[in-house]
């Protein structure tokens, strides 16, 4: 995973939106992320790991999420961070907000907005992006972006999906944070256990053991019940064991033989019995059969006459039909005529009261149109009050300008006047700055003039020495009678003498008379810089102190020169400020008399009893309210008249109508009249004892259910006499036949035989189940037996396997749990990673060891640590190392760790690396041995990425993140300078 582009808003100091890119090293490079102790340098690494986890880059912070979000941030603006990363060739874009507090879009207060993610995957090339980045397009408007996740959960699980590993592992490989890694070198055995647990996740051994204890118990716990229920059964059929089922199921099935005999000839019998009693029954039902159907037949013959009346009234209805449809429409008509005289009456009356009720309206809206004031004059009124309005308006607007320009102009003068106290404050410290720095100036010549005077008297010293050496040894090669080769003098009285211990090389001499050029030339340029830094603050500054008796507070000249130049720059801003606040007050104060003689010139437009707008607006609200109710009372009236004016003349109309509809229904009334008289002579002629059409009336119902009735009745006296010939041919085929015994003896011989056979059937029935259970109980203990035996082996089993990943003695011979061996043999996978890198750096001196106490397996944890001093040769405790040797071998450890972490999660491609520790600790020649390291890192492409805020490492990275802090909240900007010297190529032979 390598970052592309990482944006902040409002998260942590950063208030305001604060973009990174990280083109410059996505290609690989060592990088520094730089600033001031709280800047906010680990912010930006929280904000990696919450765009990609929803967590920060710690632990301890992810106490409370809502503590992510700026202080300082405006609230209208929410917290959230997006990252674009890349994965080999493909690209993808997260984005997410944590749960805050923000306003209300409606009404005051606060709401809770839940925390949300989203992910996409970008369509096109990893090179067409980059280049969309670097020309500044908004992540919003690049297109192509297909979306993979928009929850929580969702994002979560495909990120850990895309990298192959979930936070906790992300922060231990690719972020290690200030503060964590160096733990590990430091915590003891056991607290070292629980880390490379987490880290490797061994806990599944633990698990296993676990699952196997209790797998253990259950087969146990399964053998009791199985073995329990077995006991049951066979106690249930009355056995001691399963050896007693097979004599038990033979008994039983001899005695099953001789029931089914028994139980077969009682059958038989009854057979035989059940056939005679089926004919008697059957002749004792047809005679009293024959009883029941003579019975029937009389009370037939006894209801006949009724009948036969029945059957007449029928007649002389089918024969009225006709007349009773004549009498029905006449009916209707006679209705029609009473309905349509009622109608009129009530037209007549409606007519009256809608011929008054119009009269009644017009007079109203005659009364209404004489009323004064009119409509008219009330309308010009407000049409004058609606002129005047936008004049009050604008006036009210103008007071409320005026008086906002004033608040303005006296916080503007406030402000001017905080300004001049803060200039004469700061031209103080100034002033105080200055002396310090001719104070300084004067200290360090003095210093550095004694520094020089001392090295070149040690030089000369040295040199002298080396001249007593050379001339000591030349009086050693001086022979008798021999010329000196100095003077050629064949006389040598007294030869030079001098000591081993004092003796010196023209070596020594050389470097002595190097390292006094340089230190001649490094005071020569600080006194320089001193001097030009002096004459550049008296030119800018000439009426500032120079000379005087400062107090010296032992900081060095540079942060004086630092302070002397921020406070100036102060002065500078509160010179401009105080210019611009003068020249703003002079013109926003005339602007302000412009505006208040327009106010009153405006004002003499309008008469003074109509200067409040209140009054103004109040009147015309009274002749609108008045204009209304007069127009819509107008226009209630109108309509009203046309109503009624419309309804008279539709019910003069309706009167009409109804005249000519009364004659026509008296015409129809007299005709149907007539027509019902004639149907009923022709009645009369067909059936000369008719009686009156009233007696014999039926309705349709009434006649169709009287037919059915008499239907029926014939029906039933045809069914009966052909039953009593159908009996009557039964019992004479009887009486034919041999004498048979009586239904009661031949029912009591039957209820005998079936008792006989049901008690030999109930025997056999539930001998036959018994037989059937004890078979089928024999077959499942052969089976429960069987599954027994698996069940112990598999038991036996579990207990091996439990005790081998337990460290039980008995089952392992080494006694170790198999989650401590694992993870013995990960430290020391850890350790060799490590130790490639701590050699570099240390320069072969360090190694990380397990002592020798620790290989005995049984012994602690097996995961203590100790350093192999080359220097010394002998072992000695992790935790006795100093400071800048602590923080070499913990940036091993962590880096080997990361190594085998990575290998361990199936060889993911780590392509970034970010470290937050204090590199203050290291001297020169560590620092640039550890930066050694980290340049290793980047082969391959690798993005490694450092975070502090120690010079040194500002001078020796081209590549720099800077942070800055302000009131307002921190920003971050890339800084490209080249080095003041390059990082050394150390090989193998110079280690």
């Amino acid at each position: 995973m390598k970052p592309l582009f990482l944006k902040l808003q409002a998260f942590g100091p950063f208030s305001k939106t604060t973009s990174v890119s990280f083109e410059n090293v996505f290609d690989g490079g060592l990088f520094l992320i730089h600033g001031r102790t709280g800047s906010g340098k680990t912010s930006l690494l929280d904000g990696l790991c919450f765009s990609l986890f929803g967590r920060p880059s710690t632990t301890e912070r992810e106490k409370d999420l809502r503590a992510l979000r700026a202080d300082h941030a405006d609230s209208a603006v929410a917290t959230e961070t997006e990252l674009v990363f890349a994965i080999g060739e493909t690209s993808y874009r997260v984005h997410r907000v944590p749960t805050q507090v923000v306003p209300k879009k409606r009404g005051e207060g606060t709401t809770e907005l839940k925390g949300s993610a989203e992910l996409w995957r970008y369509q096109g090339t990893l090179p067409s992006l980059r280049s969309d980045l670097q020309k500044g397009v908004p992540l919003i408007e690049i297109q192509s972006w297909e979306p993979i996740a928009s929850k929580l959960e969702a994002v979560d699980l495909a990120i850990e999906n895309l990298l192959g590993m979930n936070e906790r592992q992300f922060r231990q490989v690719i972020i290690l944070p200030q503060g964590h890694f160096r733990e590990f070198l430091s915590s003891n055995s056991a607290d070292r256990q629980k880390i490379l647990e987490r880290l490797f996740q061994t806990d599944r051994f633990s698990r296993l053991q676990t699952f196997l204890t209790t797998h253990v118990r259950d087969l146990e716990t399964k053998w009791k019940q199985h073995t329990s229920e077995i006991e049951r059964k066979l106690k249930d059929e009355g056995l001691l064991d399963a050896e007693a089922i097979a004599p038990k199921r033979e008994s039983l099935s001899a005695e099953e033989a001789e029931l089914k005999k028994t139980a077969l000839a009682a059958k038989r019998q009854t057979d035989e019995i059940a056939r005679e009693l089926a004919r008697a029954q059957e002749a004792a039902s047809a005679k009293k059969r024959l009883e029941t159907l003579v019975n029937a037949r009389e009370k037939q013959d006894a209801a006949k006459p009724e009948f036969e009346t029945r059957r007449r009234r029928l007649t002389f209805n089918e024969i009225l039909l006709p007349y009773y449809e004549a009498a029905k429409a006449l009916k209707a008509v006679a209705d029609r005529l009473a309905t349509n005289r009622s109608r009129f009456t009530e037209a007549q009356k409606s007519s009256s009261d809608a011929l008054k009720r119009a009269t009644e309206i017009a007079n109203e809206r005659d009364g209404l149109q004489s009323l004064q004031p009119s409509i008219l004059s009330l309308t010009e009124e407000r049409a004058r009050l609606r002129a005047i309005v936008p004049i009050l308006s604008d006036a009210a607007k103008t007071r409320e300008a005026i008086l906002s320009e004033q608040n303005e102009l006296e916080l503007i003068r406030a402000k001017s006047t905080k300004a001049k106290s803060r200039q004469v404050e700061i031209t103080s410290k100034l002033n105080g700055l200055a002396v310090e720095l001719t104070a300084l100036h004067s200290a360090d010549l003095a210093r550095e003039n004694a520094e020089v005077e001392s090295e070149e008297c040690a030089v000369n010293e040295l040199e002298l020495r080396y001249h007593r050496t050379e001339a000591s040894r030349l009086a050693k090669l001086l022979k008798k009678n021999e010329p000196c080769p100095v003077c050629g003098s064949l006389a040598h009285p007294d030869p030079a003498h001098g000591s081993e211990k004092e003796s010196v090389d023209a070596d020594s001499v050389r470097l002595a008379r190097k390292r006094f050029d340089i230190l001649k030339s490094r005071v020569t340029k600080a006194r320089s810089d001193r001097e030009s830094a002096i004459a550049n603050l008296s030119e800018e500054f000439p009426d500032i102190a120079k000379s005087g008796m400062g107090t010296l507070s032992g900081r060095p000249f540079a942060d004086v020169v630092r302070d002397f130049n921020s406070i100036a720059a102060e002065i500078r801003k509160l010179e401009t400020d105080l210019e611009i606040q003068a020249k703003e007050l002079e013109t926003r104060g005339a602007g302000l008399s412009k505006q208040t003689a327009a106010l009153e010139a405006r004002l003499a437009e309008v008469p003074a009893e109509h200067r409040s707008l209140d009054v103004v607006m109040k009147r015309g609200m009274e002749i609108k309210t008045e204009q209304d109710r007069r127009e819509a009372l107008l226009g209630r009236l109108d309509t009203d008249l046309k109503v009624a004016s419309a309804q008279a003349s539709q019910l003069q109309g309706t009167l009409a109508t109804l005249s000519r509809e009364i004659e026509m229904n008296e015409r129809e009334y007299q005709e149907a009249t007539r027509l019902l008289d004639s149907i009923f002579q022709s009645a009369r002629e067909k059936a000369p004892d008719l009686p009156h059409p009233d007696s014999v009336r039926l309705s349709e119902v009434e006649r169709e259910s009287l037919a059915v009735m008499i239907a029926r009745f014939d029906g039933e006296v045809l069914e009966t006499a052909s039953a009593i010939r159908e009996v009557e041919s039964t019992l004479k085929s009887h009486t034919d036949q041999a004498a048979l015994r009586s239904v009661q003896e031949l029912t009591d011989l039957r209820n005998r035989y079936d008792s006989e056979r049901e008690t030999a059937e109930a025997k056999l029935t539930r001998t036959t189940v018994q037989i059937e259970r004890l078979t089928k109980l024999e077959k499942e203990i052969a089976r429960e037996t069987e599954s027994l035996g698996a069940m112990k082996a598999e038991s036996e089993r579990a207990i091996r396997i439990g005790g081998l990943v337990s460290g039980d003695r008995a089952y392992n011979k080494l006694s170790v749990p198999l989650a401590r061996f694992v993870l013995q043999s990960r430290f020391e996978d850890v350790l060799d990673q490590a130790n490639h890198r701590l050699s570099r750096m240390s320069r072969g001196r360090f190694l990380l060891r397990r002592p020798a106490l620790s290989r005995n397996l049984t012994h602690s944890q097996g995961l203590d640590l100790s350093v192999e001093d080359s220097l010394t040769g002998k072992e000695r405790h992790a935790n006795s190392l100093s400071g800048g040797e602590s923080f070499m071998a913990a940036l091993s450890l962590a880096l080997g760790l990361a190594d085998v972490v990575q290998a361990d999660l199936g060889g993911v491609r780590l392509d970034s690396v970010m470290i937050d520790e204090g590199f203050g600790t290291l001297d020169a020649e560590s620092l640039e041995l550890a930066l050694r390291t980290l340049v290793d890192l980047q082969a391959g492409g690798r993005v490694v990425g450092v975070i502090s805020h120690v010079q040194e490492l500002k001078s020796q990275i081209e590549k720099r993140l800077e942070v800055h802090s302000s009131a307002d909240g921190s920003s971050a900007r890339w800084e490209h300078t080249r080095p003041d010297r390059p990082v050394s190529k150390w090989s193998e032979t110079s280690l």
